[in-house]
């Protein structure tokens, strides 16, 4: 290695405040592919891991063991000596694990050995355990740039690069978390990759809406459009039930694909409304043109009806003079059936000085034409074909529609705001 200074990764019996010793030696025993019970026989005492390595080579190490809880040191290889010293006096005071799995007068007698004559070999000495160094089990990885090795935040989940001492997303320290709390999402995360399928579907749920999910979700609000105005043509009427039914399936939809938080619910909601309101749009259009076309129809086919009220207002000017002229009047023209003046009921005359006397000297006093009168005779008919069909779409929205639109949103927006898991 030339003149260049190499360095030793002395690890501490002593663990970092907060970790607890039978999680730090699962997590130990794991990096280093060896019994928990070796490992903690390991971590009893001040060691020497790994000897005459540069100091790049050396940090990596201190940081990815650190980050399991353990203590580290970096000693350069002329002061060795110093820690076998350390070493040897740690152990008459060192404190028992927590969990006594065993103790170094039980351990393999060949494990001091092993470790300090490891000067001459490049690999970490734990051969009195058989296992693999951790030179092959682990420096692949440790020699990968920080951001390729990845940890899972234990409070949020969120993937981090193993040297950050802080969650960027939370912002919790890691280093102060629980280690077994890190180990239980260490096994949800590898018992996701497990099932390739599985694990892509779930890296793709993101808290805001995907292109895919906004894309489905706008093409079933558009289906929802035409599902609306040929159910409403079929029966007669618009059925307020489907803005609840366009709900459950955008929401479905979106949160199924790989949304969800609230940017979907949002997008969920407007979605049911647009769909809604979208169907009552176009079924405005249908009838507000079989409107105007039944308009056509209806001037075309009533002159004949002009003509016997002209008669008849004029007639009315001529003969009506009192209570009893108006009487027979109305026998006359077939008001009512009655075949004598004396018949006729009080409601029945009623019901001609409000609805039809106001109307017959309104025409005969001002003798309108064809189209004038047309136009007063069917003015509601005329204003509503006259609205465009945004305004006929609010005229026409009626309490169960409001009611069932909420509804609707309510429930789009309950299935959007939470995670699902994968189809």
């Amino acid at each position: 290695m030339g003149d260049a200074v190499l360095y030793a990764v002395v690890v501490s019996n002593r663990l970092q405040e907060g970790y607890d010793r039978a999680a730090v030696a699962i997590s130990f025993a794991k990096l280093l592919k060896m019994e928990p019970q070796k490992a903690g026989v390991f971590l009893s005492r001040t060691r020497i891991l790994k000897r005459d390595i540069d100091l790049q080579t050396a940090r990596q190490y201190k940081q990815r063991l650190e980050s399991i809880g353990l203590i580290v040191a970096l000693k350069a290889s002329d002061s060795e000596s110093k820690v076998k010293a350390q070493s040897a006096a740690e152990t008459a005071t060192s404190s028992a694990p927590l969990t006594p799995l065993s103790t170094p007068s039980n351990a393999n007698p060949s494990l001091a050995l092993a470790v300090e004559q490891s000067a001459s070999r490049p690999s970490l000495a734990l051969e009195a355990y058989a296992e693999p160094p951790l030179s092959i089990v682990s420096d692949a990885r440790m020699e990968q740039p920080q951001s390729l090795i990845r940890a899972d935040c234990p409070k949020c989940g969120t993937t981090t690069s193993t040297g950050d001492e802080q969650c960027g997303k939370c912002g919790v320290f890691l280093h102060k978390v629980n280690p077994s709390e890190r180990e239980t999402f260490a096994h949800r995360q590898n018992y996701a990759s497990a099932s390739d399928t599985r694990n892509s579907d779930e890296d793709n749920f993101i808290d805001g809406i995907h292109q895919e999910s906004l894309i489905l979700g706008v093409l079933v609000a558009a289906l929802g459009v035409f599902v609306w105005r040929f159910t409403a043509g079929a029966m007669g009427y618009e059925p307020s039930v489907l803005a609840l039914i366009f709900g459950a399936a955008i929401g479905f939809v979106v949160s199924t694909t790989g949304s969800y938080g609230r940017k979907a619910a949002i997008a969920c909601a407007l979605l049911v409304v647009g769909a809604t309101l979208g169907g009552k749009l176009f079924t405005s259009f249908a009838v507000k043109s079989g409107l105007e076309e039944q308009l056509v129809q209806t001037k075309d086919a009533v002159a004949g009806i002009y003509n016997h009220e002209m008669r008849l207002a004029k007639r009315y000017l001529e003969s009506v003079t009192d209570d009893g002229s108006r009487l027979l009047f109305m026998v006359d023209n077939a008001y009512v059936d009655a075949t004598h003046p004396a018949e006729i009921s009080s409601e029945e005359r009623s019901i001609f000085t409000t609805n039809f006397e106001p109307r017959l000297e309104r025409i005969g006093n001002t003798s309108p034409t064809y189209d004038e009168w047309f136009e007063y005779t069917y003015k509601d008919e005329i204003e509503t074909a006259e609205l465009s069909a945004i305004s006929l779409m609010f005229y026409r929205i009626g309490y169960l529609d409001g009611l069932f639109i909420i509804l609707g949103t309510w429930y789009a927006w309950h299935l959007a705001a939470r995670q699902r898991s994968p189809a």
